[in-house]
């Protein structure tokens, strides 16, 4: 759970029942959540199986091309995505501490979601 983060969508409803049957044929009962994280893994797989260069290594790489990209992080994941990146690179945060980190990427988000207002 610890590499998870939360998403707002929307999306046809038709699309997220033909994941539902589909799903739950194979496995049983899902919750919402549960749901749309093993249809995005089961994308995931599939792309990596064809074009391996599209996956990510590490939560940082995968962090920065989602901001490159203009996908952002809800303001309750990043405490989460910090605590992952301090385990991560733990020699890359030897310098800023937790609390500076996450204070940082708190006023990012702040920042961003002005920016989403404003627009």
């Amino acid at each position: 759970m610890k590499n998870t983060a939360v998403f707002n969508s929307r999306c046809d409803i038709r699309t997220v029942a033909t994941l539902a049957r589909y799903f739950t044929t194979q496995i049983g009962p899902l919750t919402t959540s549960k749901l749309i994280s093993m249809a995005l893994e089961t994308l995931q797989d599939i792309i990596i199986q064809t074009h391996p260069e599209y996956g990510f290594d590490s939560i940082s790489e995968a962090d920065e091309f989602l901001r490159s990209s203009n996908i952002h992080l809800s303001k309750r994941n990043i405490k989460t995505l910090a605590k992952a990146l301090h385990q991560e690179h733990q020699a890359k945060f030897k310098s800023m501490n937790l609390k500076e980190k996450t204070k940082e990427l708190i006023n990012e988000a702040k920042g961003e979601s002005r920016d989403k207002e404003n627009n």
